[in-house]
């Protein structure tokens, strides 16, 4: 198998038809619990206009994706948070 930007064995076209699926749209705000280096978060963001909250809690995947967003997404459209997602408050989140 080869390997793939996200977190899970799914490829470009994939994670494509799965955005187009989702029915989100630029008044959106999505949280993408356990994102990696966010990239599907990002891909969607992209896609969509909407925008993104990701978490997870390693900040090595957290720092790449706050990399690959600063040239992707406009800014104050995506939040990455260290955080788990046992502790995480949603509401603390904006």
């Amino acid at each position: 198998m080869s390997l793939t930007p996200f977190n899970c064995p799914m490829s470009k076209k994939r994670a494509d038809r799965l955005i187009s699926h989702l029915g989100v749209n630029q008044a959106d705000m999505v949280l993408d619990a356990g994102c990696g280096s966010a990239e599907f978060l990002i891909r969607l963001l992209n896609a969509t206009g909407c925008g993104g909250i990701g978490i997870d809690v390693d900040d090595e995947a957290l720092g790449h994706g706050m990399e690959s967003a600063k040239d992707l997404v406009e800014t104050g459209r995506l939040r990455l948070t260290n955080a788990n997602l046992r502790q995480f408050n949603i509401e603390n989140a904006n």
